[in-house]
C-alpha cells in the first residue's frame, strides 16, 4: 500500500507540474473541466500528504478506467443481497463518472429522520448564497445552560449561536438541538416543501421541519438519490457556501456505510422507530452516491447493529463493483 500511495503521489506530482486537466463529472452526464489541483477536497487529515496525493492521482486516473459500471452479474448480486434483508432494504448507487446509476426498491416508503437535514441544510446555503438570509447571524440559544455533552457545548453559556455553527452541527453530528434552533427562524415548510417538489420528491407535501414539532414526512430512496445529486452539483457549482457546506458533510462520522479508505465522503444518517438510513457521496477513483435506507431503526437505538452491519457489508460490494473497473 505504501508504494502505491508513493508511486500515485509521483504521478499526482507530475500531473501537476504539466498543468494536467481532468474531465470531472457533475451529475446527468455533464461534465466539466479542471485542472488537478483545483479539485475540491477537505479532509480530515489535512497534514497526510500521502493521502492527499493517492485522491487526487486517483480523480486523475477516472478517465483510463471503464464505463461498464454496473455488469447483469453484479446487478443480481446486489438483488440478492438487497433482497435477502429484513423487512424493507432501499438502495441507490450512481458512478459519477459514467451517469450510471443501480437501483433497488425505489418506490418503497420511509420516514427519512434525520436524513432530512441534508436538504433543509441545502436549502438554507442556496438562500444564504441569494442573501435571503445570512448564515454568520447571533440565534437565540433557546437551550442556554442544557448543552453539556451536545455538539453545541461550547455555546453552553452564550445567548446566541452563529446560524453557521447550529448547520454544521446539524448536519455533522446530527444534532437536534441545533435543528430546533434553526427551524424556529427559518421554518422548513412551505418554502421548503416547494423546492422539495422541484427536486421530484414523491410526497413534498408531507415533508417538514418546524420547532416543536420536528421532523415530519415520508419519502423514497428515489427522492435522497435527487438529494444527493442536488449536493454534488451544488458543491462543484463555486457557490458562496458550498465549500462550507461540503465541509459539514465531510466531518460526519458515524457507523453504516463503508467506503474506500483513502476518499473522503460527504455523509448524513438519520435513526429513528422504523428508519435507519445512511447516505454518502464518495470522492472515491470513480466518485459514486450510495443512498440506504431501511425500516429497521429504533428510537432508542442510534445505530441498530443489524442495519450498520448490512450497510457495511454493502459498501464493501459497491466498492468492489467500481475499483475493479
Amino acid at each position: 500500500m505504501k508504494n502505491r500511495l508513493l508511486r500515485l503521489g509521483a504521478l499526482f506530482l507530475a500531473l501537476l507540474l504539466s498543468g494536467c486537466y481532468t474531465s470531472v463529472s457533475i451529475g446527468e452526464g455533464a461534465e466539466v473541466s479542471k485542472p488537478v489541483a483545483d479539485l475540491p477536497i477537505r479532509m480530515e487529515n489535512d497534514t497526510n500528504e500521502d493521502l492527499r496525493a493517492l485522491y487526487y492521482a486517483a480523480l486523475a486516473l477516472q478517465n483510463a478506467q471503464s464505463d461498464v459500471v454496473f455488469s447483469a452479474e453484479e446487478t443480481a448480486a446486489l438483488d440478492a443481497f438487497c433482497q435477502s434483508q429484513p423487512g424493507q432494504f432501499s438502495v441507490y448507487c450512481k458512478d459519477l463518472y459514467t451517469g450510471e446509476s443501480y437501483l433497488y426498491g425505489g418506490t418503497a416508503l420511509y420516514y427519512p429522520a434525520s436524513l432530512l437535514k441534508a436538504p433543509y441544510a441545502l436549502w438554507l446555503c442556496r438562500q444564504a448564497d441569494e442573501g435571503l438570509l445570512e448564515l454568520e447571524e447571533p440565534l437565540p440559544n433557546r437551550f442556554l445552560g442544557r448543552e453539556q455533552g451536545t455538539a453545541l457545548e461550547d455555546f453552553n453559556g452564550q445567548e446566541t449561536i452563529p446560524a453557521r455553527d447550529l448547520l454544521c452541527a446539524m448536519i455533522a453530528q446530527s444534532d437536534n438541538n441545533a435543528t430546533e434552533i434553526l427551524s424556529g427562524v427559518w421554518p422548513g415548510d412551505g418554502e421548503f416543501r416547494n423546492w422539495l417538489d422541484t427536486l421530484g420528491f414523491c410526497a413534498p407535501d408531507t415533508c417538514s421541519i418546524l420547532s416543536g414539532k420536528g421532523i415530519e414526512g415520508m419519502c423514497t430512496v428515489n427522492d435522497m438519490a435527487a438529494v444527493w445529486n442536488a449536493l454534488y452539483a451544488y458543491f462543484e457549482s463555486g457557490a458562496p457556501h458550498a465549500a462550507f457546506l461540503q465541509g459539514c458533510f465531510f466531518d460526519a462520522d458515524h457507523p453504516g456505510l463503508s467506503w474506500p479508505e483513502y476518499a473522503p465522503a460527504a455523509r448524513k444518517y438519520g435513526s429513528w422507530d422504523g428508519a435507519f438510513h445512511d447516505a454518502a457521496l464518495v470522492y472515491a477513483v470513480r466518485p459514486y452516491i450510495l443512498v440506504c435506507m431501511t425500516n429497521q431503526g429504533s428510537e432508542s437505538v442510534d445505530f441498530p447493529q443489524e442495519p450498520v452491519t448490512a450497510m457495511e457489508q454493502l459498501g464493501g460490494m459497491i466498492e468492489e463493483v467500481l475499483t475493479n473497473k
